[in-house]
């Protein structure tokens, strides 16, 4: 429970019933806003923080719209799975979890998983689990430090990365992901990242013949708009970034997801 969170609850049991107006005008503005952002960036897929499911409506707003959630540390798995979010609707990242915090996941059908190192991916190849387990690659760009691990695009190691989770029998490989703008070492714009992802899925297409159909994209830079783009504006920025990069290389267009940054939130109620 975040600290806005247990504020609003001691207000309200100091001033109810005008407590509770207050917690049902925060909790309207609040989905108001989520609801306007995921429009605003349509047709991309719009996935939130795990971080934001404890502040007042967010979690019931997300279970009735179905919305995908991504998780990135075991804590934030807790929270969402105590908020009542069904587990197919989970994104979990496990580039800060453990080998053991892998193995935990790896029981649990998550909607899908983002994997960065190789020990992860052999990780979900010892699992006892039969159910089929959607995964991911984490990609980034060869001049960046791996602190938060990921393949670099056209490389040995992603290759190799690719093979390995080809040769689990329950791991179905659906797409890659990277992050624009949350650190220094990250894509610094979407059509560059957009770019690079298109053709490390057609280098795999024509590699193995597997056609890779989601293209994830993460970042705090997301619904940060303070270069005075719009989200419309970069809706259709990443749009037509994609279709670019699919005719040059003749991929057929993949489902795009664009993951929010924990900030969304702090907009939001603003």
């Amino acid at each position: 429970m975040t600290l806005s969170t247990s504020f609003r609850l001691f207000a309200r049991g100091l001033q109810d019933p005008a407590g509770r107006r207050a917690d049902h005008a925060v909790e309207h503005s609040v989905t108001r806003q989520l609801n306007a952002y995921r429009k605003s960036l349509s047709p991309a897929e719009v996935s939130l923080p795990a971080t934001i499911l404890s502040e007042v409506g967010v979690a019931p707003w997300v279970r009735e719209h179905r919305l995908a959630v991504d998780v990135r540390s075991m804590c934030e798995l807790h929270v969402a799975m105590s908020s009542g979010i069904h587990p197919r609707l989970l994104t979990v990242h496990t580039d800060t979890m453990t080998v053991a915090d892998v193995a935990r996941v790896a029981t649990l059908g998550v909607g899908r998983v983002v994997l960065g190192t190789l020990a992860h991916i052999d990780e979900f190849g010892r699992a006892e689990d039969e159910r089929p387990q959607p995964v991911l690659l984490r990609m980034r760009e060869a001049s960046n430090r791996p602190t938060g691990g990921g393949f670099v695009f056209d490389s040995r190691e992603a290759d190799l990365a690719v093979d390995r989770v080809l040769g689990v029998r329950r791991l179905d490989l659906v797409g890659l992901y990277c992050d624009v703008g949350s650190s220094e070492e990250d894509f610094v714009s979407y059509p560059a990242a957009i770019g690079y992802m298109v053709a490390q899925m057609e280098h795999i297409r024509r590699r193995c013949g597997l056609l890779l159909t989601s293209l994830a994209i993460g970042g705090a830079r997301l619904f940060a708009t303070d270069d005075g783009h719009p989200l419309r504006q970069l809706a259709a920025q990443v749009d037509e970034s994609v279709d670019d990069a699919c005719a040059t290389l003749r991929y057929p267009r993949p489902v795009v997801v664009l993951a929010a940054g924990e900030d969304v939130i702090g907009r939001a109620a603003v």
